[in-house]
């Protein structure tokens, strides 16, 4: 399960807690397959949250990258 999808972009955005530092291999090889069927992933640190700008130019940097 993805924290958040748009179809349209085919763009995963991931909000990734302490929780993945523990379990890095395992989203590797999730994120591995997620790109193999054509998905972006966009990993954000919840650190990052604090500045919402930054994570919309973020995401709109991905978005002009198509």
């Amino acid at each position: 399960m993805v924290d958040f999808f748009c179809h349209e972009y085919k763009l995963i955005v991931e909000l990734d807690g302490p929780i993945h530092d523990l379990q890095k291999e395992r989203d590797d090889e999730r994120d591995l397959t997620l790109q193999e069927s054509g998905y972006k992933i966009l990993h954000i640190r919840n650190e990052e949250l604090e500045d919402m700008e930054k994570v919309k130019n973020k995401i709109k940097h991905v978005w002009s990258d198509k």
